[in-house]
This record gives C-alpha cells, structure tokens and sequence, in this order.
C-alpha cells in the first residue's frame, strides 16, 4: 500500500511539474535603435525592456511596418514645454538594396495605405498646442528609403536596417515643410 502512495504521489508531481507554465521570455534578436533628425530636433536612442521608440507592426509576408514614436512629456526639465513626434512607415514587398520613394497620390488629409510614410508633430508650450501632420508632396518623390539589410530572416517579423531622408509637407499648409534623417534598426521577434 505504502508503495502504491509513494508511486501515486510521484505521478501526481510529475503532472503538476510538466504542467507549470514557462515564463522564460525569448528576447529579439537585436533592439531596435535610431539615429534621427526631425527638423530641429535630434536622437539618438535604443529600445529597452521598458521604452521602446521603434515599434515593428506584426509581419505577414508582404506588408512590413514601424513606426517611431518620441516624446519628452515631461522628461526634459521644461514643466511647460512638450514635444510629440510620430513617424509611420510602411513597405511592401521588403528586399536587401531595394529603394523605396514616397509621394501622395491624393490631396486626402487621410493618411496613406501601403508604401507611404507619414509624420505626425504635436508641441506644447503652457497652454498653447501646435498639431501638424505631414506626408510628400503630391507629384513629388523627395522622400526616399533604402533598405540596407534584413536581420532574423527565419523571424515571423525579421529587422530592417536602413536610411530615410527628405522632406514632407504639411497637409494643412504646402509651404511647411520638415527634413527628416534617419537611420533605423528596426526590432525583430520571434
């Protein structure tokens, strides 16, 4: 009887044991980091654990998008001063030493679907609030990225590594406009 407890009690462990969840996360294969210039404004950051600047949209074979997302609400000694910006990119049919351009295909204050890039700039002084969103001239292709390389092929989302520049207008106001340089990594995951 004694034998059949002992053999009971050890099956019994071994199920609760083989039935623990495994919290152990699968970090990405490299964080994703820019080095950018919108207008006026520089950085130069890496995502972390706990601030990510890049953000990589789920990859489905065809469509790949991320965009960069910065503030300093808050983080820049200036109570009443805050700066927003938003880039979002998207790219379709992503290949080694392919050159993207971008330009509008419509005068629609909308955002554009594939193969487009848009910027979104918000600041804050006191009271006071600026909101523009930019994107390419129509007509116009002064905005290129080139696509240096793909990491993490074998990833359901790899990362891209490149370079953007030119100039995109804003919609509300064609003689606004803003130069953006960027180099990007974007972030990989499983």
């Amino acid at each position: 009887m004694k034998a059949i407890y002992i053999l009971l009690c050890t099956v019994s462990l071994c199920i609760l044991w083989s039935c623990r969840k495994n919290n152990v996360e699968i970090q990405p294969i490299e964080f994703g980091k820019i080095d950018a210039q919108f207008g006026r404004d520089s950085y130069w950051l890496l995502n972390d654990r706990f601030r990510k600047v890049i953000h990589t949209n789920p990859y489905d074979g065809k469509d790949y998008g991320f965009y960069i997302e910065l503030n300093n609400f808050g983080n820049n000694g200036f109570t009443g001063y805050r700066v927003f910006h938003r880039l979002d990119v998207n790219l379709a049919d992503i290949a080694e030493g392919k050159v993207y351009r971008f330009d509008a295909v419509s005068p629609s204050t909308e955002r554009q679907p594939k193969d487009k890039i848009s910027y979104e700039y918000i600041e804050t002084i006191g009271d006071k609030s600026i909101h523009k969103f930019y994107r390419p001239a129509i007509g116009k292709t002064n905005v290129s990225l080139t696509l240096e390389r793909i990491k993490g092929s074998d990833y359901r989302t790899p990362a891209i590594e490149g370079h953007l520049e030119g100039y995109l207008y804003n919609i509300a106001n064609a003689r606004d406009s803003v130069l953006i340089t960027l180099r990007f990594l974007t972030e990989a995951s499983r």
